[in-house]
């Protein structure tokens, strides 16, 4: 069960809310796309459950799907819901998490509204960090020294073929298919990417976020900006920068969007760094 339930839904933060748990800190933002006069599609939540583990989760509803917030919702609730009734005696966390995405699938599905979302993930359980991904929203493990230990595969055509090495982030994003997206909760043939466990050092970091992060900030500079300083601070400053990119046509990452994002610092101070 969750002893700490903190969810978002059409929300608007004008700063980085904090959040110290058990194992760490989190840092939570989220704000719908400068000028728009419509919901903030993102959904997103922090667990805390009874043995300690943390589960992050943001859900973008899919632009050009009607009601994309109520998707985004539908699954974020699914999981909360699920969470609450987990029993460590019972069955896995993981076992959970699965179980409410095909929930939240199922229930988008037959509300008949032809909505659908992303989902991404963050699990940290004793020590280990796992990434839970559908769809195009990222999820980044990396260390104090900036080094990428782990991220997730963008379920695309072209996020296929930036993971293969065939495409530079730069190329991708400049690809007229970039927001082509083949794997979204909300479609019949859905499918899920959950990573093997790694073992978490003191200073790592894990980072999910929307498409509006990720399309407007390349991946360095968003790991740039945490490697030292206050997670909070550093979250307003790196949201900041991608709205000024939403705001000027003239650079490449220019993709006004709903932005949100969770980071966690670990409070380990033992192990190594890298």
């Amino acid at each position: 069960m969750t002893i700490l339930s903190q969810t978002f839904y059409q929300s608007e933060l004008s700063e980085a809310v904090s959040v110290e748990l058990s194992q760490g800190t989190v840092a939570i933002y989220t704000q719908s796309a400068p000028d728009k006069d419509t919901p903030n599609e993102d959904s997103c939540a922090v667990f805390e459950l009874s043995d300690g583990t943390v589960v992050m989760a943001v859900a973008d509803g899919a632009g050009g799907y009607y009601g994309g917030e109520k998707a985004s919702k539908i699954l974020i609730e699914s999981l909360r819901k699920s969470l609450d009734q987990w029993d460590p005696k019972s069955g896995s966390v993981r076992s959970a998490i699965l179980d409410a995405v095909e929930l939240g699938n199922s229930q988008i599905l037959s509300s008949g509204m032809g909505s659908a979302t992303t989902f991404v993930c963050g699990v940290i359980e004793h020590g280990m960090v796992r990434l839970v991904s559908v769809g195009d929203s990222p999820g980044f493990v990396f260390g104090g020294k900036g080094k990428i230990k782990k991220k997730t595969t963008m379920q695309s055509p072209v996020g296929y073929a930036l993971a293969s090495g065939l495409y530079s982030e730069s190329q991708a994003k400049d690809n007229h298919n970039f927001h082509l997206v083949s794997n979204l909760v909300g479609f019949k043939d859905l499918s899920v990417e959950y990573t093997v466990p790694l073992c978490l050092s003191p200073r790592d970091k894990v980072l999910i976020c929307s498409d509006g992060l990720s399309d407007n900030i390349h991946s360095d500079e968003m790991i740039d900006a945490f490697l030292s300083g206050d997670l909070s601070k550093n979250t307003d400053a790196l949201v900041q920068s991608a709205l000024e990119h939403m705001h000027n046509p003239k650079v490449q990452s220019h993709h006004p969007d709903d932005c949100s994002l969770i980071v966690f610092k670990s409070n380990s101070t033992s192990g190594g760094d890298t």
